[in-house]
C-alpha cells in the first residue's frame, strides 16, 4: 500500500507534467516574415490570441472618406490628401479603442496572418472597430 502523502506527490507531479499539453502554446511570426506596418498592437515574436482588422473597410466608413467620395475629390488635391489623413487617423484611433481592453494579444492588418508560408488562424475584429468608429 503506497502512503497516503506519497500518493498525493504521485498525482501532483503527475499534474505538473501533463500541465504543459492543456495550456495554449505561444504562437510566433518568423523573424523574415514580419512587416512591422502590419501589426497594430502586440509582440510578433509570443503571441496566444490573435485578431485582424480590415483597415480600408474602417478609413471607407469615417465620415472624412465619405466626404471624398461624396464630393469626388481628386487625388491629387489637398482637399483629398486632407481628408484621407484625417480618415486614417480617426480609423486607427478606432482600431486602438476596440483593442485597448481586449483579449487580443496581437492585432494585424486583415489578410497578414493569413499569408505567411505557416499561416495563422485568427479572429476579424473589424466589426468591433465599425462600432467603436461609430461611438464617437
Amino acid at each position: 500500500m503506497v502512503a497516503p502523502n506519497r500518493h498525493i506527490a504521485s498525482l501532483l507531479l503527475f499534474a505538473l507534467a501533463i500541465a504543459p499539453l492543456g495550456s495554449a502554446a505561444a504562437l510566433s511570426i518568423p523573424e523574415d516574415e514580419v512587416k512591422k506596418q502590419k501589426v497594430f498592437k502586440g509582440n510578433t515574436s509570443d503571441f496566444d490570441k490573435p485578431a485582424e482588422v480590415d483597415l480600408d473597410k474602417v478609413i471607407a466608413a469615417t465620415s472624412e472618406y465619405k466626404e471624398i467620395k461624396k464630393e469626388k475629390l481628386k487625388q491629387g488635391s489637398g482637399k483629398y490628401w486632407i481628408l484621407l489623413t484625417q480618415a486614417t487617423e480617426r480609423a486607427n484611433k478606432a482600431v486602438t479603442a476596440a483593442i485597448k481592453d481586449s483579449k487580443y494579444d496581437l492585432v494585424t492588418a486583415k489578410g497578414y496572418l493569413k499569408s505567411l508560408k505557416k499561416p495563422i488562424k485568427c479572429d476579424d475584429i473589424t466589426k468591433t472597430v465599425l462600432k467603436k468608429l461609430n461611438q464617437e
